[in-house]
């Protein structure tokens, strides 16, 4: 007998591998359409293991194999500083080292540490070669911040949902039997009033918040790229619900890095006296949603400074140095993903990305890792100093921003293990070494009015090349 669900499952895996081959761009413009929802995808079928590795096999793999087969001679290629080769080659070494390790966990965990650790790190090759011209780069913004109104209102309609009627309802609502889970056991925090937390389309809150802070990043670079009127009003549109449900979501780190973010943006861009009227902004906004959410404003400010006091001191360098081992555990030995093959649910791993580096890799790991993040920075920095063009210097202080700023927010977690700022950091850091070379370029005519609905089938564009390319043998 056919199981009919199971073969069409196989024909779209094979259609999008078929597909990626011949336009490997067709499986990026798919990966950034499921990552929204990879984390529900998760949570609705916790009994099939695979959905786990679901982007990573239909889209990840077969973009990585596409981007091989069809790299082409006459193409500009990354040359990366030697000294952020270094780094790069060192750190893969050393993960790679530490899988023979002998305190290092089962082959299973190893195999999962080594893919959280490494698989995403080529996206930054992809990011480079995504945009050959700056209408791509357009088109690609323009998908992007399309795509991030679906979790921004599914995560405004659970809030809504938990105002008007009740928070455990409105969530069971939503996912189900899966609803405790989605949200840490319906957690909140009690500020004379209480502030919960939602996670939107993904499968925990703080999957929710990285994906919103990646977006206030490319909605910001979409706000001063696009010349078209029309598309500059929905950047702003789109920015401004972005940055309130980041303040909805309930995730405290919102209150501290989304104005961090957006002031490292402004100053790389070279605009302290918008920085001013855009934090006078976020108070109202924050005092507003705070309001909202019958949450004591002055409880709450109290709390997050305490709070970011505390992380300050705790989850620095003493902690770090608290997780820290010569020799190190082995890869996986900290990796809270290999949970799913270790079947451990107890398992104490380090909080902080940085401390879970120095436990699984030892000092020269910690040092690797530090110094491969530090040679992005500084290599995004000599970047953006190249760039002349205003609107292109948004593209790069927005991806360099989130850059400097993702590397801040690794003290609190390990973000770059998780869905979807695994993806998204490693594509923008090569977007952002590409933007000097579309700046020596020029604009095109491209640009003109006339073609402003071409990003509508951007994607399409891939499709009917691939097409072309079959019906041609």
């Amino acid at each position: 007998m056919i199981d009919w669900p199971i073969l069409a499952v196989l024909v779209l895996v094979a259609f999008i591998w078929l597909a990626a081959l011949h336009r490997w761009r067709l499986a990026i413009y798919g990966l950034f359409g499921y990552v929204p929802l990879a984390g529900a995808v998760q949570l609705w079928l916790p009994e099939h293991a695979m959905a786990v590795l679901a982007k990573d096999i239909l889209f990840v793999a077969p973009a990585y194999l596409g981007f091989l087969l069809n790299r082409g001679g006459s193409r500009p290629a990354l040359v990366l500083p030697a000294w952020l080769r270094v780094f790069l080659v060192l750190f893969a070494a050393i993960v790679l080292l530490q899988c023979v390790n002998p305190a290092a966990p089962s082959w299973l965990a190893t195999l999962v540490g080594v893919k959280v650790w490494l698989f995403y790190v080529p996206l930054l090759f992809l990011g480079f070669s995504m945009a050959r011209r700056k209408s791509e780069l357009e088109s690609l913004l323009k998908f992007l911040i399309v795509l991030q109104w679906v979790p921004c209102l599914a995560g405004a309609a659970q809030w809504l949902g938990s105002v008007w009627f009740d928070y455990r309802t409105t969530m069971r609502l939503f996912y189900g039997d899966a609803a405790a889970a989605a949200t840490q056991g319906f957690a909140s925090f009690d500020l004379g009033g209480k502030l919960l937390r939602f996670p939107s389309t993904f499968s925990f809150p703080m999957q929710y918040y990285s994906y919103l802070l990646s977006a206030t990043a490319v909605t910001y670079a979409g706000l001063c790229l696009f010349r078209s009127r029309l598309w500059s009003r929905i950047s702003g549109i789109s920015l401004g619900l972005v940055v309130l449900a980041s303040f909805l979501s309930g995730v405290r780190a919102a209150f501290v890095f989304t104005p961090l973010l957006l002031g490292v943006i402004y100053l790389l861009h070279g605009r302290p006296v918008a920085l001013v009227k855009v934090m006078v902004i976020l108070a109202v906004i924050v005092g507003w949603t705070l309001n909202l959410s019958q949450v004591n404003a002055e409880l709450a400010f109290q709390h997050l400074v305490g709070l970011t006091q505390y992380y300050a001191r705790v989850n620095t360098w003493s902690y770090v140095a608290s997780y820290t081992t010569f020799l190190g555990a082995g890869t996986g030995a900290g990796t809270g993903a290999a949970r799913y093959v270790l079947k451990q649910a107890d398992r104490t791993v380090p909080e902080s990305y940085y401390a879970k580096a120095g436990f699984e890799l030892g000092v020269i790991g910690l040092a690797a890792v530090a110094g491969l993040l530090a040679a992005i920075v500084g290599t995004g920095l000599a970047a953006h100093r190249r760039v002349r063009d205003d609107r292109l210097r948004a593209v790069s202080a927005a991806a360099l921003g989130l850059v400097i700023t993702v590397c801040l927010y690794c003290f609190k977690g390990s973000f770059l293990d998780f869905d979807p700022l695994n993806v998204l950091f490693w594509f923008l850091v090569g977007l952002m070494l590409k933007v000097p070379r579309l700046d020596a370029r020029g604009f095109e005519p491209s640009l003109a009015p006339e073609r402003r609905s071409r990003w509508l089938r951007a994607a399409w564009r891939e499709v009917r090349g691939a097409g072309n390319a079959w019906a041609g043998g």
